[in-house]
Order: structure tokens, then C-alpha cells, then sequence
């Protein structure tokens, strides 16, 4: 018993010693948590959380193109419902076909993916990694948001798609969305180099690697 209470005591000792070390060397702290909700405008779109973490509309998000050249605005939002900053991760699937619903497979529909010389794409603080060159001429993509996405707040992630090619004049093109979100630490940025240039250095993204895809979290 007396070996035993004393390796509590060790433990317990090492464990705060652990923590005020932490809190010590890292200055202030907060605990808290991030989430991730989908929204088109003010209505809140029905999904699934997958065993990733990452959180899936259920249902593509269907918009009707007019006529050629004439940009369709979207209001197609992310929102972090959580009680901290974090960054976010989106894999962005848009084609001209709904697919099935298993919420599972990105690629549903991709025999007619959009491609990216039949329409234009408009996104605001977003960079966009193809994590297959296979498909980077198709609209099919991890968009990773390239600022803090503070606790309750929302962003757009496709401000506007235009249709360019002959063919897409009043046709409905579905967009899928798969969200994740992990806490921010301060700690993911970009290095500041001739390429990255101190300007940038704010951001959590900036060159991107497909390398990176495999580990995007905000700590190294």
C-alpha cells in the first residue's frame, strides 16, 4: 500500500508539473472547444459527423445556372459552433449530377464532375489543394480556409460559380461540402521566405503541399 501511495504521489506531482510547465512556457491558456455547422444562407444544412471528425451535408446543394457568363451568387456557409478559434478544412465536390445520398463518397456523380473550363469559381480568404493532379482540372478540391475562424462566427466558402461552356445554360449543378475543423494554437503558419513574404506570415495557409493534406492540424 505505502509503495503504491507513493507512486500516486509521483504521478500526481509529474502530472501538475506537466501542466505548469505547459502553462508556463506558453503564457496565457484557454480551454474550450471548436464545432462545424453547414449553412445556405440562414437555414442550417442536415448531415453527418463521420468517424474523421469532419461533418457532411447529407444532401447536395442544388443551384440552377441561367445563361452563360451570368454568375449565380451563393451563400453557402461554415460556421464554428464551438467556444474557441479554429482553422478549417472543406472538400469541395461540384457536379452536374446528384449522385446517390450515402453521405460517405465525395465522389458521387463523378463521371459528371464540373470541370474547371466549363465554369468560374469565386472564393474569398480560401486556398484550394488538389490532393490528386488527376483531377485538378475538375472541380474537386480541399479548400482550406486561410484565416481563424473565431468561435460563433461564419464564412462564406464559394461566393459566386459562373458557367462558361456551352451546354451548362439553365442546367442544375450539385455541390457537396464535407467541413472539418480543428482548434487553432498559433502555431500552423506559413514561414516567412522570398516566396512567403512577411506580409503573409498572418495566415495559417499559404503554400500548400499534398504532403500537408495528410496533417493540416494546427500544431506541428
Amino acid at each position: 500500500m505505502t509503495a503504491i501511495a507513493l507512486c500516486l504521489v509521483v504521478a500526481i506531482g509529474v502530472t501538475f508539473a506537466w501542466l505548469t510547465d505547459i502553462v508556463e512556457k506558453e503564457g496565457n491558456a484557454t480551454i474550450g472547444e471548436v464545432g462545424i455547422e453547414i449553412y445556405d444562407g440562414e437555414t442550417r444544412l442536415n448531415g453527418v459527423k463521420l468517424e474523421d471528425g469532419s461533418y457532411a451535408i447529407g444532401k447536395p446543394l442544388e443551384i440552377v445556372f441561367g445563361e452563360l457568363n451570368t454568375p449565380i451568387n451563393l451563400n453557402l456557409q461554415i460556421k464554428n459552433t464551438g467556444t474557441i478559434p479554429g482553422i478549417v478544412k472543406c472538400l469541395v465536390t461540384i457536379s452536374t449530377n446528384e449522385g446517390p445520398h450515402d453521405h460517405h463518397t465525395d465522389l458521387d456523380g463523378a463521371l459528371f464532375m464540373l470541370k474547371t473550363n466549363q465554369a468560374s469559381i469565386v472564393q474569398n480568404g480560401w486556398v484550394n489543394l488538389y490532393d490528386d493532379p488527376i483531377i485538378s482540372d475538375q472541380y474537386f478540391f480541399n479548400s482550406f480556409l486561410n484565416e481563424q475562424l473565431p468561435a460563433g462566427a461564419t464564412k462564406n466558402v464559394i461566393a459566386s460559380l459562373t458557367p462558361i461552356a456551352s451546354g451548362l445554360e439553365n442546367t442544375s449543378v450539385f455541390i457537396r461540402l464535407r467541413a472539418m475543423i480543428v482548434a487553432y494554437s498559433g502555431n500552423a503558419y506559413q514561414v516567412d521566405t522570398a516566396e512567403n513574404p512577411v506580409a503573409d506570415i498572418d495566415k495559417p495557409f499559404g503554400v500548400l503541399t499534398p504532403e500537408f493534406l495528410e496533417q493540416w492540424t494546427a500544431w506541428k
